[in-house]
């Protein structure tokens, strides 16, 4: 089922209605989403998140760094087209529907790519500073902090050279940028 057809066969029900929240919330379930996000979206409580995955038999898992899904830089690529598709619907609807929608134009022949992983980069990607241009060959990456420990952004993953056109980094990009006087200490929180 889409999820605009979802809501729209809910429509008749009020904004936060408690039915609609549990249509949402078994949706969002199904199709693949960690605990942590379904609960924000619903404003479901943990404890109701477990009793939709005990009915639906679908274990919990607790990833949601896309980090994890980009192993190579035809990866990259895809991930960044992906993500060029949802900001170009974000502009026309809400948060979650254009990170489903874009996930199902973008991957849905791979099934190994993480929607709770892309719905935290959808989340870094509507700023549109975290994505570079290659000077040499116009590919434009997306640059997150989830990608903070990966070699191929140090790279185009196109044509291999190093010339980025876009916001500069005077830091590894995913890391904190300002620099400390001696003797001066971060704070951890």
């Amino acid at each position: 089922m889409q999820f605009s057809l979802l809501l729209k066969q809910l429509s008749f029900l009020p904004e936060r209605h408690h039915l609609k929240r549990w249509a949402l919330g078994y949706y969002l379930v199904k199709i693949g989403f960690c605990n942590s996000i379904v609960q924000a979206e619903t404003s479901l409580s943990y404890k109701q998140v477990r009793r939709i995955r005990a009915d639906l038999k679908i274990k919990a898992h607790r990833r949601s760094n896309y980090g994890q899904d980009i192993t190579s830089g035809s990866d990259l690529i895809q991930y960044s087209a992906a993500l060029t598709i949802y900001c170009e619907l974000r502009q026309k609807s809400n948060h979650l529907e254009s990170v489903i929608d874009a996930y199902n134009i973008s991957f849905k022949n791979k099934k190994d790519i993480d929607i709770s992983g892309f719905y935290t980069a959808c989340e870094e990607a509507y700023d549109e500073k975290l994505f570079v241009e290659c000077v040499h060959c116009n590919v434009e990456i997306f640059t997150g902090e989830g990608l903070r420990d990966k070699l191929v952004i140090h790279r185009c993953p196109a044509c291999k050279k190093t010339k980025w056109k876009g916001p500069s980094f005077s830091h590894k990009t995913g890391h904190i940028s300002r620099s400390f006087e001696k003797g001066q200490q971060q704070s951890l929180f």
